[in-house]
């Protein structure tokens, strides 16, 4: 502090101590609702439809030794971003969909697939 006088902070007085350094607190809402619930396919009826539910369902879930992969790491902090700090609610949703089905393989079913191409038919064709 160059040239400026410090002060005793019992001459500031308390309120403008605390105006200087506020401490900002907010309200962790925790029952944010999912656009769409995300059921569950273990035969139970129940459906994750707040960060709360979907949460508790991972601590559930997940095994110890499973705690520190990326994909649980990922859906635990956009949950908590989405409950603390107005993150994307859609993100942690997809990244707990994620979570749930990770050891379901994708597998590629090629009768689903129409092709389009060459089966057009010209003008001058028919």
């Amino acid at each position: 502090m160059y040239g400026s006088v410090r002060q005793d902070p019992e001459r500031i007085g308390r309120r403008a101590l605390e105006s200087r350094f506020v401490l900002r607190s907010r309200v962790v809402s925790w029952s944010i609702r999912f656009a769409e619930p995300i059921v569950l396919e273990d035969g139970s009826k129940l459906a994750l439809a707040t960060l709360r539910d979907a949460i508790r369902h991972l601590a559930q879930l997940i095994p110890k030794p499973e705690g520190d992969m990326l994909k649980v790491l990922t859906a635990s902090d956009l949950l908590t971003q989405a409950a603390e700090h107005d993150g994307p609610v859609e993100f942690a949703r997809i990244a707990t969909l994620q979570v749930i089905n990770r050891h379901v393989e994708r597998v590629f079913d090629p009768s689903r697939k129409d092709t389009h191409w060459g089966m057009r038919k010209l003008k001058r064709d028919l």
